[in-house]
This record gives C-alpha cells, structure tokens and sequence, in this order.
C-alpha cells in the first residue's frame, strides 16, 4: 500500500511532536515529505531529523506556496489555540 504524504505547517512545539510521530511510526501508512516554516533554523531542525531516517524533506516558508506545490494529504488546525 502507498503511504499518504503529509506537510507539517509550523515547526514549532505541535509540529515537532507530530514530525516525531511520524519518524517513529506512530502514524501507519503515513510519511511527512513537506515542511513549512518562517523561521529557516526550524526547518533545518527538522531536516535533519528526516536525514537521519533517510527521508527528504521539501521546504518553504510559506504554507499557501507548500499546499501549491504538494499533493499532500491536511487537517484544519485552528489559530486561536493559544488566543
């Protein structure tokens, strides 16, 4: 079965635990190939992360650039967690 491709928008405190689930294999048939982050250290973070599980990361700063590029499987998050 193909895994479903996933990007993880925001590398902060959430996205790192989910970016970590997945690496683990907590998510079954699922695999992160995109992340989006305004902060480049973040992202690179998390790049290397991928490289050590031998996964590629694409990379933006920008989510609206990152949806239009990938063919990725979302989940609405809200805005107003911390509001």
């Amino acid at each position: 079965m193909e895994k479903v491709r996933f990007g993880i928008i925001g590398a902060g405190n959430m996205g790192s635990v989910h970016f970590r689930n997945f690496l683990t294999g907590k998510v079954e048939n699922g695999v992160v190939t995109a992340i989006a982050d305004l902060i480049p250290e973040k992202i690179e973070r998390m790049k290397q992360m991928a490289e050590e599980k031998n996964l590629l990361l694409r990379e933006s700063s920008s989510a609206t650039e990152l949806k239009a590029k990938e063919a990725l499987a979302s989940a609405p998050m809200s805005d107003n967690l911390y509001g």
